[in-house]
């Protein structure tokens, strides 16, 4: 499991933080981008699904919200449950992975009640 993580934060990392938020198509927004092949690559993997309008910017930072729904999908976890975060918001896109990445013991929050989805997340975390 560790290993898998770190893994993980090091492709999150090498693509750049790109966000995964919640659209129907996703596409890069500059296809001449270093990255682009392996934002392809991830996008065609359903890790990531871009913006509203199905963008994906890889030079955007990710939100905490963002990297869990990325390393939630990239586990093949479903997502699930209701958090038991008080500023994850009924209704938010990220809720169910959120719950779902915490109840897989894979996310903590910055407290117990606390968990900043809309922060941005950094290398350490």
């Amino acid at each position: 499991m560790k290993k898998f993580l770190s893994t993980t934060v090091a492709f999150a990392l090498i693509l750049g933080l790109v966000p995964a938020i919640i659209a129907d198509a996703a596409q890069t927004t500059d296809p001449n981008h270093w990255s682009n092949e392996a934002v392809q690559h991830a996008i065609d993997r359903g890790y990531f699904t871009g913006d509203e309008n199905g963008n994906v910017a890889p030079d955007k930072d990710m939100t905490r919200a963002e990297f869990t729904t990325m390393v939630t999908r990239m586990q093949g976890i479903q997502p699930f449950g209701v958090s038991p975060f008080s500023d994850v918001e009924d209704g938010a896109w990220y809720r169910p992975y959120i719950a779902a990445a915490y109840y897989k013991n894979i996310i903590t929050g910055l407290s117990e009640t606390t968990f900043a989805p809309n922060a941005i997340i950094n290398r350490q975390e």
